[in-house]
């Protein structure tokens, strides 16, 4: 899948929900009217036709097209079958709502009285998650799950005691997949979503250190009685939130390791080192042999070359030298716009409109066509 203007965040999550669109035996996706069926279908497409895929998605609504992003976060507004932009899908058709009964966790709590010979026990209505969230130390993926299903006791500042005897009560909480898969999610940055909306388009660079401690994680995982295997990893390569890299390791019948348009063969000792983001399981025979081995999609070809022009011979300089003080002036109108005197002022679509404008010229000019880059830049000059 080509990068196509900071996309990375985009293709590494598109690679590792395939992955487990295949494993658990999802038909019917290239028919599907959902926004998100043509990235789950890409296939050997060149820069231009990606290019136009990945501006097609509804997601360019919600955060700025062109600059990094937290592929977590990306994931919750993509899989949110309550979001605007999945509201002319079909009901059987919309892919967010078969992701969602595909990754549903219920959150188990259990309420114990610890007074001697007190029964009181009580199991309020499940919490529900696509994602399980949990605390990153130096420690492997099983003790983080531990921390997170510790038992812990409630006391009078959580007011609430037992309701036969007054008594402490402990809490016991259990992740329960209600679903074929199981998503983790390891809290590596420490900036919340609601403060990314609040802070706008500097909230990514601006973003909390991040946790760079390595977390192992195994091939097989039990859950709450269940066999869950291996099927994705998303690794964010940098120090902070607003820059870096992200790759992705599959398995959707052999280990890929997918890193934007270079798709190669690797082996568990590759993915077990990766400092993983995003992890995804899926459970044991969710989907028969033999549609598994039907399922496979060659989602995982090598990459098509690079359109080529007309002739072989270079950009004369001339074009190049246009082409570097149109985004020069561009470049400097986004500047201008992102750091006014008074922030208030500032117009977020023309900064959008900008930061579009200057990530497609790029993507333009990496795939040959200088000439197309040139006459985009000349319009938003004009404009």
């Amino acid at each position: 899948m080509w990068n196509v203007g900071n996309t990375c965040f985009l293709n590494s999550l598109f690679q590792a929900l395939r992955t487990v669109a295949v494993r658990v035996g999802m038909t019917g996706i290239s028919s599907s009217s959902c926004p998100l069926a043509p990235l789950l279908c890409v296939e050997n497409l060149d820069y231009r036709e990606m290019l136009a895929v990945v501006n097609a998605l509804p997601l360019w609504d919600r955060v700025l097209f062109g600059r990094q992003h937290d592929v977590h976060e990306v994931a919750r507004l993509l899989l949110d079958k309550a979001d605007p932009m999945h509201k002319d899908c079909a009901p059987d058709a919309c892919l967010a709502t078969r992701f969602h009964d595909v990754f549903l966790v219920h959150l188990k709590n259990e309420l114990l009285c610890t007074t001697p010979h007190c029964a009181f026990k009580r199991e309020p209505r499940p919490d529900k998650t696509l994602d399980v969230q949990l605390d990153v130390r130096s420690a492997d993926l099983r003790d983080l799950i531990d921390d997170y299903e510790a038992e812990e006791f409630l006391n009078e500042t959580d007011d609430y005691r037992c309701e036969r005897c007054e008594g402490l009560v402990q809490k016991r909480l259990r992740i329960s997949p209600q679903g074929d898969a199981v998503m983790f999610h390891l809290k590596r940055f420490n900036v919340q979503r609601d403060q990314l909306l609040l802070r706008g388009p500097r909230a990514f660079a601006a973003a909390g250190r991040k946790l760079s401690e390595h977390v192992p994680f195994p091939q097989v995982l039990p859950i709450d009685g269940q066999r869950f295997d291996f099927a994705a990893v998303v690794t964010h390569i940098g120090s902070s939130m607003g820059g870096g890299h992200y790759v992705a390791c599959v398995d959707p019948g052999q280990l890929y390791e997918c890193n934007d348009d270079t798709v190669r063969r690797c082996d568990w000792l590759h993915v077990e080192q990766q400092q993983a983001y995003v992890l995804m399981y899926v459970k044991s025979g969710a989907a028969s042999g033999s549609a598994r081995a039907v399922a496979v999609p060659r989602c995982l070809p090598a990459p098509p070359p690079r359109p080529a022009s007309s002739s072989s011979a270079p950009a004369p300089a001339a074009t190049d030298a246009m082409l570097a003080i149109l985004r020069k002036r561009v470049a400097n109108q986004l500047h201008a716009r992102q750091c006014p005197t008074d922030l208030s002022t500032a117009s977020m679509e023309d900064v959008s409109r900008l930061q579009t404008t200057i990530a497609s010229a790029d993507a333009l000019r990496d795939a040959g066509d200088v000439d197309g880059a040139v006459r985009l830049l000349r319009t938003a000059v004009k404009r």
